[in-house]
């Protein structure tokens, strides 16, 4: 048969469907499967390292040394166990061989004068370039010990010093900053920036500011110039969790940390924290009995080595790349690439999509214009269900099923807001609603793509989800981070099938189910299972973002269908 008598038959519909096609409910089933083993292989690495003694960082060691200096009181700024605190961190620090001074200023909190104490402690080096400086505020809200916010971050602060005390160090210079009025509107950390002699030596900045008690490491923020940075610390980090979603996430939270003033003046750097056992924030129940040591071995390993892999990087080694995206691989490995290098990957595969379902079209699988026509449903059917989802959303919260309207009367906005998102207040009826919301678009989709062959519906339902991650490279560069991988693998199966095997195959439409499937559950487990928690992903705008992509990549994996098109 010709090429134009075959395209003609599929247009018309007198052409056979291949039998060979996998159903969508055995797509289905292998896209579920694919899911649970990439959920499977990553969820292990939320674990976080068993606490243990040893010459290098031990959490039981940290926790005792912090124990002893910083008492097991609340500290809120200028109370008497702050000072007293404040005095005996400085005599530490000076018994190590430190350089050792508390910054004071007097400053206006709560409408009274109030004198804050920094604590500073810097270890010469002897390697050119600028300063790293380690911060960990010292302060902690009226009533609560504050072990997680923030003692466990001075702890390691502590830890690191003793690292630094004997010998010649042949790094760069370190600076510890425990900073004071954390907590009263990061005052602390602001006296320094613009009004300490060693602020204008300092090249990159690690923050450790913990909003829970335990749970893995999160590397979840950095500063401007990241690609540097991450690129400096990957060679060395070989576990932490990791994701430039959280940076976006934290732009809308309720709270901020003292890595905030430093990114506002322009210092690169890292932000670390625990997120996990949220319950004791700012509670009395804040203590090193319930504090999760696990959790401090996690974190302390993975600032110890990002401020032993910046101290020890050689000055101006390689020029400026921008701004980085970052991901880690099941809690293990740090993968980066720049933000501008996102963006042209997501465009490309956007391109090469396109290309495909032309090409398929060329080679008689389908019509050109049925790819076109698939995207313009799977699109539509995406925005359905961002549009449901919204509104169901927004109709429960004003029930007051979930949301702020759950808090109790007399909290402010700040608090209820954080109260109802952190964690999600109604998990289960926030779950439903997506579920309903992916299912409802999933549904609408079968319909609008019956009729279309399963190669063109397959590129088209792709082709939305591209866009999307294109937009998102664009305009959030940190939200691509979990999706741009799943399309570009999902890119590179369609080219395998298409052009090493037949696209109308049973292997090639598993293939199409399976592998983007994996990859998505690697990497979209954890975040859901750390976001409920303690992350805000619950917040009505982000699970309605987040329900446009997984709504695209149901439709684009289960939807399509092996049949000719009808005329």
């Amino acid at each position: 048969m010709s090429q134009a008598a075959s395209a003609a038959a599929l247009r018309s519909g007198t052409a056979s469907p291949s039998p060979f096609w996998p159903s969508p409910l055995k797509r289905l089933v292998a896209m579920l499967a694919a899911l649970l083993l990439g959920a499977l292989l990553a969820l292990p690495g939320l674990t976080p390292t068993p606490a243990r003694s040893e010459p290098n960082f031990s959490a039981p060691r940290a926790a005792e040394r912090a124990r002893q200096l910083l008492g097991e009181g609340p500290r809120p700024t200028s109370s008497n166990n702050n000072v007293s605190a404040v005095e005996r961190m400085r005599e530490w620090f000076r018994t190590r061989g430190l350089d050792a001074e508390i910054q004071e200023a007097t400053v206006r909190l709560q409408g009274k004068d109030t004198t804050i104490r920094n604590v500073l402690a810097r270890r010469a080096g002897s390697s050119p370039g600028k300063a790293v400086l380690l911060v960990a505020h010292h302060d902690t809200v009226p009533g609560s010990p504050g072990v997680g916010d923030n003692t466990m971050g001075v702890a390691i602060a502590l830890e690191i010093a003793e690292f630094l005390r004997d010998g010649r160090w042949k790094g760069r210079d370190v600076i510890l900053l425990m900073t004071d009025a954390e907590e009263s509107g990061l005052r602390g950390a602001d006296l320094f920036v613009n009004n300490h002699r060693w602020m204008s030596e300092v090249g990159t900045v690690i923050n450790v500011d913990s909003r829970g008690n335990g749970g893995p490491a999160l590397l979840y923020e950095v500063g401007p110039e990241s690609a540097n940075v991450l690129r400096a610390i990957t060679p060395n980090m070989k576990r932490v969790v990791a994701n430039s979603l959280f940076a976006e996430v934290a732009e809308h939270a309720p709270t901020a940390s003292d890595f905030m003033v430093f990114r506002k003046a322009g210092i690169p750097g890292l932000n670390f924290a625990l997120i996990q056992g949220l319950d004791h924030y700012h509670a009395p129940s804040d203590t090193w009995d319930n504090a999760d040591l696990d959790g401090l071995q996690d974190l302390g390993d993975a600032v110890t080595l990002a401020v032993f892999s910046l101290a020890l990087d050689p000055a101006d080694r390689v020029p400026s790349t921008g701004d980085a995206v970052f991901v880690d691989l099941g809690g293990g490995r740090l993968a980066w690439w720049p933000e501008r290098t996102g963006t042209v990957v997501s465009c490309g595969c956007l391109l090469a999509i396109t290309a495909m379902g032309w090409l398929g079209a060329k080679r008689r699988v389908s019509s050109s214009m049925d790819v076109l026509s698939a995207a313009c449903r799977a699109g539509a059917c995406m925005l359905a269900s961002v549009a449901a989802c919204w509104l169901l959303l927004i109709t429960v919260e004003w029930l007051g099923v979930f949301g702020p309207a759950t808090v109790a009367e007399g909290a402010s906005e700040l608090d209820a807001y954080r109260l109802a998102y952190w964690p999600a207040s109604g998990p289960i009826w926030q779950a439903a609603i997506m579920l309903a919301a992916i299912l409802g678009a999933s549904l609408l989709a079968l319909g609008l793509l019956r009729g279309l062959d399963g190669w063109a519906a397959t590129c088209g339902a792709w082709m939305p989800v591209a866009a999307l991650t294109t937009g998102l490279a664009l305009l959030l560069p940190g939200s691509s981070a979990p999706v741009l991988p799943i399309l570009f693998f999902a890119t590179l199966t369609m080219g395998v099938v298409l052009f090493g095997l037949e696209p109308s195959s049973r292997l090639g439409g598993l293939l199409l189910a399976a592998v983007p499937s994996l990859v998505a559950g690697f990497l979209l487990a954890p975040l859901e299972v750390l976001g409920w928690s303690a992350a805000g992903l619950s917040m009505p705008l982000l699970t309605a973002a987040r329900v446009a992509v997984l709504a695209g990549l149901v439709i684009a994996i289960a939807c399509p269908r092996q049949e000719p098109a009808r005329a």
